[in-house]
């Protein structure tokens, strides 16, 4: 087909697209990759490189929680926390979800320090967390495994280049027990 490979030799095994192999292999010595902190290849960000390139406003630094679900920067990620207000989805008017036309009456406004999920129901709710993302990166907003031990799944998000705010998460209690979210 065509694709070069980088050299077996080399650490980073990952079959880029040319225009990067060719980037990455004219700025190195010897024919083997030049892999720096700036050298955009589309991986992970380690904790110092979000810090550095994402702004997160309020930014928690990593540190030890006893007794709290963690939140804040870790090795290679941000564990960002939901706010005090939750809309949680009922049928207690029996309305339809419609994605196109939501209807007030299936969703219930709560503000609280937790908010207690209905069994096989959700919840949505913003970050306290502002996130600015710059153009050159994409972050995945994941659930925590903490949650999803306990049956609550959070849905994949991705936010976009130069994408801007606070991050509406859909929290699923996907349990036959009612699930304590804690903002």
């Amino acid at each position: 087909n065509g694709e070069r490979r980088l050299p077996t030799s080399n650490p980073c095994r990952l079959p880029f697209p040319r225009n990067v192999r060719d980037h990455i292999l004219s700025a190195s010595k010897d024919g083997q990759p030049d892999i720096t902190e700036e050298t955009s290849m589309g991986g992970v960000l380690p904790d110092w490189m979000i810090e550095r390139n994402i702004r997160i406003e309020p930014f928690a630094a990593q540190q030890s929680r006893p007794g709290a679900i963690s939140y804040g920067v870790t090795s290679y990620g941000y564990d960002v926390r939901v706010d005090r207000r939750f809309k949680v989805f009922t049928n207690a008017h029996c309305s339809i979800v419609d994605p196109k036309q939501f209807d007030p009456k299936s969703f219930v406004d709560i503000e609280a320090d937790f908010c207690l999920i209905p069994p096989n129901s959700f919840a949505l709710a913003e970050t306290v967390e502002h996130v600015e993302v710059p153009r050159d990166i994409i972050c995945v907003c994941l659930g925590k495994s903490t949650y999803a031990r306990c049956g609550i799944i959070v849905n994949v998000t991705p936010l976009e280049p130069e994408w801007r705010g606070r991050i509406t998460i859909e929290i699923s209690n996907t349990t036959p027990l009612p699930a304590k979210i804690y903002a």
